[in-house]
This record gives C-alpha cells, sequence and structure tokens, in this order.
C-alpha cells in the first residue's frame, strides 16, 4: 500500500511541477488533456509504477500518455531533447525526496543525475528510460 501512495505521490508531483513551471497549468490538466485525446484511462500512470519506482518498457498506451504529458508540459523539446533546467529542478524537487527519503535534496546530485541520464533521448521508450535511468541513479548516489 505504501509503494501505491508513493508512486501516485510521485506521478502528482512530477506532473504538477513540470507542467506548472513550463506553463502555469497543473499535471491534472495536462494528464486528462492527453488521456482524453488518446482515449484512455487517467489514471493509467500511477497504476504501472512498480515497487521501485520504476515504469515498464513496451507499454505502448502508457508511453504516449507519458509522451504527451512531456511535451504539453514543456518538458520535451520539438527536438525530442529535454528541457534541463525543468528536469533538474524535478528531481530536486520531487524525486531525489521519494527514492532516498531520509536524505536531504542536493543539487549536486540532480545535476549529476541529470547528466547522466538526459541522453535518453531515442527509442519509443525514451519518457521510461528518462525515468528509470533517474530513479536508479538517485540510489546509486546514496
Amino acid at each position: 500500500m505504501k509503494n501505491i501512495v508513493l508512486s501516485t505521490l510521485l506521478l502528482i508531483c512530477t506532473g504538477q511541477v513540470l507542467a506548472s513551471q513550463a506553463t502555469g497549468k497543473s499535471y491534472e490538466h495536462y494528464n486528462l488533456e492527453c488521456t482524453e485525446k488518446l482515449k484512455t484511462d487517467s489514471d493509467i500512470v500511477a497504476k504501472h509504477f512498480d515497487a521501485s519506482h520504476h515504469l515498464p518498457a513496451g507499454n505502448e498506451e502508457l508511453t504516449r500518455v507519458i509522451e504527451c504529458v512531456g511535451k504539453e508540459s514543456g518538458l520535451i523539446f520539438e527536438d525530442g531533447t529535454y528541457n534541463l533546467p525543468l528536469l533538474k529542478n524535478h528531481v530536486l524537487r520531487n524525486l531525489i525526496p521519494l527514492v532516498a527519503e531520509h536524505t536531504p535534496k542536493s543539487e549536486e546530485i540532480a545535476d549529476k543525475v541529470v547528466g547522466e541520464c538526459k541522453h535518453q533521448t531515442k527509442g519509443r521508450d525514451r519518457i521510461v528510460s528518462l525515468h528509470n535511468c533517474i530513479v536508479d541513479a538517485i540510489r546509486a548516489s546514496f
């Protein structure tokens, strides 16, 4: 149950930070917009986190929703690269505290994690790969 709550919290925090910083709109706005456009369940992302906070590769429907939210929120540029300041802020404010619960936030770790994972720009599962890379890099830092 704790993992479900943490995973849902991660999803909400991630989306809210990315979306609101890029455009002033909430994660819920982008998630609803994308899931309606793609005609899928609005809980699809929250339902797919595992106990280690990873997302599964190869789920086309999940990937389409995550990609849509990323583009709409400003995290993903048209050329497929990422908005690195927005990504760093998300790692610092949300992912480090979630993955390493009792560790202080660290800009140095956020910079390292973004540097290691920012190259996850190719392939259909690039956003899932980016997320999983970040989670693993944070764990390796502590």
